[in-house]
């Protein structure tokens, strides 16, 4: 069950080019992910925030806000990745603490306490990189071998830096299908899936917003 939580736990320019070889953007793109992928395995949140995207932190402010501030019919209108993100944040965490948090925090945190791994047990890289202006996509290869997985990167500040953003696709068609196999509507999954993880139950209100003190 703790692998389903690792599911759980992106832009155009004018011309496009395919790139094999070693030039700049190719080897800092491969850089990239292999020093994003090292700071998940040594669960170093600090490191790992230098080379994620403007938009993966975005996406932890709202969501931090959203397990503050959603109403229960804002939840369960969510999709299924994330709610299963505020559900686990108000179920994990003292509401005190995300309180004061911010979006970067909130990651930093993440990656420490391993609710943010490696999407696969192998040796991780990237293969052949496709740069569009400012982004870029590298196909994801297991052990040398390609996948059909594609991770997202964006240049930003005058270097390249990981979208996290872009498998949520990915994480979201898992998700799915998961709940699917399992035979429970999504929100019992999203229950059971933490009650499992935490080895505690989920509290009644846990739909209800933790508010802001």
């Amino acid at each position: 069950m703790g692998q389903r939580l690792v599911i759980v736990a992106a832009l155009f320019g004018a011309a496009v080019m395919f790139l094999t070889g070693c030039n700049d953007d190719t080897t800092q793109i491969r850089t990239c992910f292999a020093e994003y992928e090292r700071a998940l395995v040594d669960r170093d949140g600090r490191a790992a925030i230098d080379i994620v995207s403007d938009s993966t932190i975005d996406y932890y402010d709202d969501i931090l806000a959203k397990a503050l501030d959603d109403s229960p019919e804002q939840v369960r209108a969510l999709g299924v990745l994330d709610r299963l993100q505020v559900i686990s944040l108000r179920h994990r965490m003292p509401a005190e603490r995300l309180r004061r948090m911010e979006g970067y925090e909130l990651f930093v945190h993440s990656v420490d306490e391993g609710f943010i791994s490696r999407i696969t047990l192998g040796e991780g890289s990237i293969g052949d990189v496709t740069v569009t202006g400012d982004s870029a996509t590298g196909v994801y290869l297991l052990d040398g071998r390609p996948t059909t997985f594609e991770w997202g990167f964006v240049r930003e500040y005058e270097t390249w830096n990981v979208d996290v953003m872009s498998l949520r696709p990915l994480y979201e068609s898992a998700l799915k299908r998961m709940i699917r196999e399992s035979g429970m509507s999504a929100n019992e999954f999203i229950i059971m899936s933490l009650e499992e993880a935490t080895d505690r139950g989920v509290r009644l209100n846990i739909w209800q917003p933790l508010g802001r003190g």
